[in-house]
């Protein structure tokens, strides 16, 4: 069980507890363990390291199960506003178990006007964290005091998101940087009342604030705790950053995660009452429109081949007056079934390689 990296009684009364530069980065204490090493993705690995099995490995990146597939993000109209938002409630599944997300809005102060707005984490931030995601992966992460971080620049995360058509400015991105990190969770039980408190970003230091010399981050301890437990996955980092489409992108995701037979003659099937649970989607008075939202995603998918097509099932009461659900019948390309392969192997070589180093990290 995580401890809460917030005070609760602080967060439910609404005061915003500033995890930014609550430590420079010269008092941390910097590791480099081999489970790091393992989700490493280097364009010129050594011999050993599973990303020498991949051709190209700066299209790929990796999901971390426990912290990806929660439905975080916030994809509706009001997500920034002067006044205060209100906090958010979401339940969902994981592994086939009943969860709870509640999040609480980002308060972020401008530190030259004085004015504090509030923001949901949105798709501008999804993206910002995949990038910043992908710099570990390409070998400029470090665990400080045992938690995943990264030393970077504001100029990285820009340029990386220009390569993928994502333009946003040196204001954009720190505004992004600091909701990331403003932001507060709460995963539990839903017959609890307390869990687990969370942020994206545990702690973000800026170069010249502060008297900080470095801009670094700390990522949430539940993505740390994926990497040193082995629970992540390589994914198509290229083809998903070249999405338009929000429930695309989630899909994708999640179909590279968990569909490991993927396959030309292997159909995914999915409700699409999961996908709005599951994705934090909004449901609306009609399921139909929901319906339409994702075959949008469905058809871009089918665009970039990913999928070579879909049936829509479609599940009536009794009396075939109300459509209450649809099942979604997804066939993957052979382009999505050839990374899938890629994916398992690469798999099979961490976890082979993972029962090794664990055993040499647990004997030092």
């Amino acid at each position: 069980m995580l401890k809460y990296s917030a005070d609760r009684s602080s967060l439910l009364s609404g005061e915003n507890h500033n995890p930014v530069a609550k430590k420079s980065y010269k008092e941390y204490s910097e590791s480099f363990p081999n489970q790091l090493s393992l989700f490493e993705l280097l364009e010129e690995p050594s011999e050993v390291s599973p990303s020498s099995q991949l051709s190209k490995p700066k299209k790929y990146s990796q999901s971390v199960e426990k912290y990806d597939f929660l439905p975080k993000v916030y994809y509706g109209k009001g997500k920034s506003s002067k006044e205060s938002l209100p906090v958010i409630t979401r339940h969902f599944e994981s592994n086939g178990q009943e969860r709870v997300l509640e999040i609480y809005p980002a308060q972020v102060k401008d530190h030259k006007t004085g004015e504090t707005t509030y923001h949901y984490l949105g798709k501008r931030e999804e993206i910002v964290e995949d990038v910043l995601r992908k710099l570990v992966v390409e070998g400029n992460g470090i665990y400080l005091d045992g938690q995943l971080g990264l030393k970077f620049s504001v100029y990285q995360v820009r340029k990386e998101l220009e390569k993928h058509s994502h333009t946003l400015s040196f204001v954009e991105v720190i505004e992004s940087l600091r909701i990331l990190a403003f932001t507060r969770f709460e995963l539990r039980q839903p017959d609890k009342k307390r869990g687990i408190v969370f942020s994206p970003i545990d702690n973000f230091g800026y170069e010249g604030e502060d008297d900080e010399m470095t801009t670094f981050i700390i990522f949430s301890k539940m993505v740390t705790e994926g990497i040193n437990s082995l629970k992540f996955r390589l994914y198509d980092y290229e083809r998903v950053m070249k999405y338009k489409n929000v429930i695309a992108r989630q899909l994708h995701k999640r179909m590279s995660y968990y569909f490991t037979q993927a396959s030309i003659t292997n159909i995914y099937t999915i409700k699409l009452s999961t996908i709005i649970r599951d994705f934090g989607l909004t449901a609306q008075k009609r399921i139909q429109t929901n319906l339409i939202d994702v075959e949008k995603a469905l058809e871009e998918m089918i665009k970039k081949d990913v999928l070579l097509n879909y049936q829509v099932e479609k599940i009536w009461n009794e009396k075939e007056t109300k459509l209450l659900d649809v099942k979604l019948h997804l066939r993957p390309s052979i382009s999505f079934s050839n990374e899938t392969k890629k994916a398992n192997k690469y798999d099979q070589i961490v976890k082979g390689q993972g029962n090794v180093l664990t055993l040499d990290i647990k004997k030092d």
